[in-house]
Formats: C-alpha cells, sequence, structure tokens
C-alpha cells in the first residue's frame, strides 16, 4: 500500500484538502472542491506517489465519500398551503372541459440548451464515440434552444418545437 510505503502520504493530503474542503463546518454537509486527480498531480509535485484510485481510498477512510443531491425538502407546501386548492381547481377545470369536449392543452417548456458539439447524457451502440468539446461552454454554442412541448389531452397528440435562440 503506499500509505505504508510513504508514511507522510495521509497527512499530506489532509493539509491539501484543508483549504479545499466547502459546506457547513457545523454539520457532516461538507465537500471537497479538488477532483482526485488534481490531488494526486498535487502530490507528484511533492514527491509522492498516489494515483486517483489510491487517493479515493484514503479519503474513504477519513470519511468522505461521492454524494449526490437529492430532493427531500418539501417547503412548497408549508408555504403555500392554498396549493392544493389550484391542484384542485385545475382538475375540476380539465374534467369540466373534458365533458363539453373542449380541448385541453398541456403546455411545457425547459432550460435552454446550447446547440452544437456538446456531450450529452446517455450512450448508444457504436464502432467509435462521437468527440465532443472539451467542456460545455454555453459561450462555445453558436446557438441555444428552448424546447416547448404543446400536449392536447382528449387527443393524445403531442407536438414539440424547438425555438433557435441567438443567446
Amino acid at each position: 500500500m503506499a500509505e505504508t510505503k510513504q508514511p507522510t502520504l495521509e497527512g499530506e493530503i489532509e493539509r491539501l484538502i484543508d483549504n479545499e474542503i466547502a459546506g457547513n463546518p457545523m454539520t457532516e454537509q461538507r465537500w471537497i472542491r479538488v477532483s482526485l486527480r488534481h490531488l494526486s498531480k498535487q502530490l507528484r509535485e511533492r514527491g509522492l506517489t498516489a494515483c486517483p484510485v489510491t487517493v479515493r481510498r484514503i479519503l474513504r477512510k477519513k470519511g468522505f465519500s461521492l454524494r449526490a443531491n437529492y430532493k427531500k425538502k418539501n417547503g412548497v407546501r408549508a408555504n403555500y398551503p392554498e396549493r392544493d386548492t389550484q391542484f384542485k381547481y385545475i382538475a375540476t377545470k380539465r374534467q369540466e372541459f373534458s365533458e363539453k369536449g373542449v380541448a385541453i392543452i398541456s403546455v411545457d417548456t425547459k432550460k435552454k440548451e446550447p446547440i452544437g458539439n456538446f456531450k450529452k447524457n446517455g450512450k448508444t451502440w457504436s464502432k467509435k464515440a462521437e468527440e465532443v468539446n472539451e467542456h460545455d461552454f454555453t459561450s462555445l454554442a453558436p446557438y441555444r434552444t428552448v424546447p416547448y412541448g404543446i400536449y392536447d389531452v382528449n387527443k393524445n397528440v403531442g407536438y414539440v418545437f424547438v425555438l433557435k435562440s441567438d443567446g
């Protein structure tokens, strides 16, 4: 193990991440702002050898782990008690319009998306992966788009429109 061969390794990692820890110091909600690869490079510059896998193992031993955000807070209902009333009203109108044969249209829009040579989530079977920009900076996009959809509930028919935007 790298820690056995280099007794100062763990202490050096602690020194490196000391100024890179962000979050709430009063709780366990803390994270490191620097990548494993970057920490490994900084260790090399200090004469120590530790690949990103070794750095990850040491950080886990120190109580760090990969974490993703998760939705748990529900402040909307607490702050807006009439919200349920709004949804009941919409459901009533939907039923009323449906019985009369009047179109019920649902419209939705999404966030602006860059158009260009950018990485997209997902995988596809192919012989060679498509090369894309190294960074997904929106400033590199020649255009941005705001996709929005219109759905006719009664006819079960929908359309998606993609509008080109210059900014």
